[in-house]
């Protein structure tokens, strides 16, 4: 299974938001997901790789532990 995912969380609430994190924490390791998230706290519970991305050009390659506010690396 493979899911591109565009905002999945920006319309939810906090409640609705946990529902989802918790079913792309179920699946991660089954399905490749690739996704376009501006909410940093949900792209730290879900990806393992994270590519920043500013005028349509890649940036970087970072990992969740090297986003601010991870608690490592800040």
């Amino acid at each position: 299974m493979k899911l591109l995912l565009d905002e999945p969380t920006s319309t939810l609430n906090q409640e609705s938001t946990v529902v989802v994190v918790k079913m792309f924490r179920e699946v991660k390791g089954k399905t490749m997901m690739i996704g376009i998230f501006h909410d940093l706290s949900v792209v730290r519970e879900v990806a393992d790789r994270i590519i920043v991305m500013n005028n349509n050009q890649t940036v970087g390659t970072v990992t969740p532990g090297d986003v601010p506010g991870s608690g490592t690396g800040d």
